[in-house]
């Protein structure tokens, strides 16, 4: 006995409203990524200002790649708390206080606090923001 076409017509309304989860790029992560781009050519400008080192290409390109790997990070991040939402909470906790060890550890300073700080907050409220959207799904 043939099917009928409103069982078909169920099963596709059923996938479609079932949410993708998938590895992809929202506007709070492109503009996360911008942000920390911004924040990293300040802070190699100001190193290099204060230093006497001149301010370069090589700078300019590895604080866009650094911006880069950053928003690549948040949105494997935020596919993790689609996945567990605790996990990545604790994995996006642990990368903040990695990062701001490790650039503690190479650069010394007044400016490299300051960005430390600026950069720690503005992981910590992504991560806050993608912690209360995967608890909302």
């Amino acid at each position: 006995m043939p099917s009928k076409r409103d069982d078909y017509e169920e099963e596709e309304d059923s996938e479609s409203s079932e949410e993708k989860k998938g590895f992809s790029l929202d506007a709070l992560t492109v503009v996360a990524g911008v942000l920390f781009i911004i924040l990293a050519e300040s802070f190699l400008y100001l190193l290099a200002a204060k230093t006497g080192v001149l301010f370069g290409v090589k700078d300019i390109l590895f604080g866009i790649m650094l911006g880069v790997v950053i928003t690549l990070f948040f949105a494997w991040l935020r596919y993790m708390m689609q996945m567990n939402k605790h996990m990545g909470f604790i994995i996006g906790i642990l990368a903040t206080a990695a990062s701001a060890y490790g650039l503690t550890r190479k650069f010394k300073g007044p400016y490299t606090t300051t960005f430390a700080i600026i950069g720690a907050v503005m992981f910590l409220t992504y991560i806050i923001i993608q912690f209360v959207k995967a608890k909302q799904n």
